[in-house]
C-alpha cells in the first residue's frame, strides 16, 4: 500500500497519463480490487477481465477523483470500491448473469437486518428463506445498499436508473421484504424496528 505522498504523487502523474505511475497504482491496489471483484464471480477469467476493466474505468476518470484533504486514502479506498462495484455489476450484466446474488450474502443481509431489529421475534432461518423469494433484482438491490453501503446516487450510477427510481425500489424492496416476514411464524408486527431500514436513508 502507499504512503499519503505516494498516492499524491501517482495520482498526479496519473493524469497527466503517464504510464509508470499507473502501474505503480495498480499493482498497490490489484489484491484490494480482486477482493472486492470476487464478492461477484467466482471464474478466474471473467474476474481478471472485470479487475482490467475497472481500472481502465479508474484511470481514464481519474481526473474526476475528489479527494478529502484530511482522508486522501480513505477517500481513495472509497472510489476505487465503487469503481471495482460498478465495473462487476457493469461486466455480468452484460454478460447476461442476471443473478449476482451469492448464498453468502444473504446469510449477511440477514445478519444485518437480524441486529437491526433485534426486538423483533423472527429468526435468522426465516429472513434468510424470506430474501431468497425475492427476484434477482430485488436481491441485487439489497446487496449494494446494505453490504456494500452505497448511497442512492450511487446505486443509481451503478445500476443506470435514476435516484427516484432507486429510493422507491428500496422502499418497495423493503416493504415486499415485511410482506414475505409476516407469513412467517414469527410475524413482523408494522411499525417496528425493522421498518426503520427500509425507511428513505
Amino acid at each position: 500500500m502507499m504512503t499519503i505522498s505516494e498516492l499524491k504523487h501517482h495520482i498526479a502523474y496519473c493524469r497527466l497519463n503517464e504510464k509508470d505511475s499507473q502501474k505503480r497504482i495498480y499493482n498497490s491496489y490489484y489484491n484490494q480490487a480482486r477482493l472486492i471483484c470476487e464478492q461477484y464471480t467466482e471464474d478466474h477469467q471473467e474476474l481478471t477481465a472485470i479487475i482490467k476493466q475497472g481500472f481502465q474505468k479508474m484511470f481514464n476518470q481519474i481526473s474526476h477523483f475528489n479527494p478529502e484533504p484530511k482522508n486522501w486514502i480513505s477517500s481513495f479506498d472509497s472510489w476505487l470500491r465503487k469503481i471495482m462495484i460498478y465495473s462487476a455489476i457493469d461486466h455480468l450484466r452484460k454478460h447476461y448473469r442476471k443473478d449476482l446474488f451469492l448464498e453468502l450474502d444473504t446469510a449477511i443481509i440477514a445478519a444485518s437486518i437480524k441486529m437491526e431489529s433485534n426486538k423483533d421475534k423472527v429468526s435468522m432461518s426465516e429472513i434468510q428463506k424470506a430474501i431468497m423469494k425475492l427476484s434477482s433484482a430485488d436481491r441485487t438491490f439489497l446487496k449494494l445498499a446494505l453490504i456494500e453501503k452505497l448511497d442512492f446516487h450511487d446505486i443509481a450510477e451503478c445500476l443506470d436508473i435514476s435516484v427516484q427510481i432507486a429510493e422507491a425500489n428500496f422502499l418497495r424492496t423493503g416493504n415486499r421484504l415485511r410482506e414475505l416476514l409476516s407469513g412467517f411464524s414469527s410475524p413482523l408486527m408494522p411499525g417496528n424496528s425493522t421498518k426503520k431500514i427500509f425507511s428513505s436513508r
